[in-house]
């Protein structure tokens, strides 16, 4: 196997086709499919990795930002992670991830996460499964509300800052979904999604929730691109306006919230059905940067003292002192190192998909006393951790 050269940009439109045509052979698609989103995305948000002077492999990295506790954290997704059918089993996939999580920390992120087709080639690379990507559906006909008392319209160009209130209002409560102003994370829902059709509840000249769907309809199926609503009176409407879409619709699908609180206004919960599409991972790339952006509980006053290990990112082992109070983490260096944490099981715990206690007793990768696993679990408790979105 030669010697591969440093990750980077594509140099011209013949490489961006190159790594199309090797992302359609991983993914079991046509490069004609791949090709015409790759022109729309950029060739900015590429890194590849030639050999012999040709593209063996690649992948796609946009900036975007992630919610926890309640505050934006600064995210990169890592995404289409590919390499040619003759150069694989050589070690270039995990190349392609230690370079990107490099340069992800070089530009002075906190947090890394991707969807996985397996998972021991990012663990190689510090992430760890943290969250799900949750599909809920339900039969239009067996929905009993026809509650109209909000005004529901179609939404327009000005309406985005509304509709950007409320959805910032609604992912506070959550942890994991994206930010979606993100200018980067636009290009790609542009160039990989159908366009959608909004419609916006208005109450007294606020968003209280928004509903978005688009593309064909396949055997009755209608897919809800946006889902949320902050108010009882909001969700009812919105409930409402799918009930009316029953004599064209056999079945609604959306992405979103497990255990969202707004299905608590359907008469019969049970006609929703949860499914756990697929697991993401996160990666803590800045210790620092992810523990001081991230929010937490306002009640809580607490501190702990951590010993961080990655063995990728130097600047990340080491010493920390984490105090919280009035939701927000103040970090510096230094401290007991009373809890020795894994920087995947770091992940893990982070966005609250595995407390320490169970990091501790399963999975080796969280060594502390009772005490201090007690004051982390305190210190990152908050809802089952989802994304919405795909990428």
């Amino acid at each position: 196997m030669p010697p591969a050269s440093a990750i980077r940009p594509p140099a011209d439109q013949q490489e961006l086709h190159a790594f199309a045509d090797i992302a359609a052979s991983s993914f079991g698609t046509l490069p004609d499919n791949i090709r015409p989103m790759h022109e729309k995305i950029g060739s900015a948000m590429f890194r590849l990795l030639r050999a012999r002077g040709k593209v063996a492999g690649g992948l796609c990295v946009h900036r975007m930002g992630q919610w926890f506790g309640g505050r934006l954290v600064s995210m990169t997704g890592v995404g289409e992670v590919a390499v040619a059918p003759e150069h694989r089993a050589h070690g270039l996939a995990t190349r392609l991830m230690r370079a990107a999580v490099e340069e992800i920390h070089a530009n002075g992120c906190a947090l890394s996460a991707l969807y996985p087709a397996t998972c021991p080639l990012y663990q190689r690379a510090g992430y760890e499964i943290a969250g799900g990507h949750y599909e809920i559906t339900l039969d239009p006909n067996r929905l009993s509300l026809r509650d109209r008392a909000l005004e529901l319209r179609a939404a327009n160009p000005g309406d985005d800052a509304a509709i950007g209130r409320a959805w910032r209002t609604f992912v506070r409560r959550a942890s994991g979904p994206l930010d979606r102003n993100a200018p980067e994370w636009r290009v790609m829902k542009a160039a990989y999604r159908p366009p959608a059709q909004g419609y916006a509840v208005w109450n007294e000249g606020r968003v209280e929730g928004f509903v978005s769907y688009g593309g064909k309809r396949p055997e009755g199926m209608m897919r809800l691109a946006e889902f949320f609503a902050n108010t009882p009176a909001a969700a009812r409407r919105l409930f409402s306006f799918l009930a009316d879409h029953r004599t064209q619709v056999k079945q609604v699908k959306w992405f979103g919230n497990p255990v969202d609180p707004m299905l608590m206004v359907l008469p019969e919960p049970m006609i929703c059905r949860m499914r756990h599409w697929d697991p993401w991972m996160l990666r803590i790339i800045d210790v620092d940067r992810a523990l001081s952006e991230r929010g937490y509980p306002r009640h809580l006053t607490e501190r702990v003292h951590l010993e961080v290990q990655d063995d990728l990112l130097p600047a990340n082992s080491g010493r920390f002192v984490l105090e919280v109070s009035d939701g927000r983490g103040h970090v510096r260096r230094g401290g007991r190192g009373s809890a020795v944490v894994d920087i995947r099981g770091l992940a893990a715990l982070y966005s609250g998909h595995l407390s320490a206690t169970d990091l501790r007793a399963m999975s080796g990768t969280v060594t502390a006393a009772p005490g201090p696993t007690a004051t982390l679990d305190r210190i990152f408790a908050g809802p089952i951790p989802w994304m919405e979105e795909h990428f």
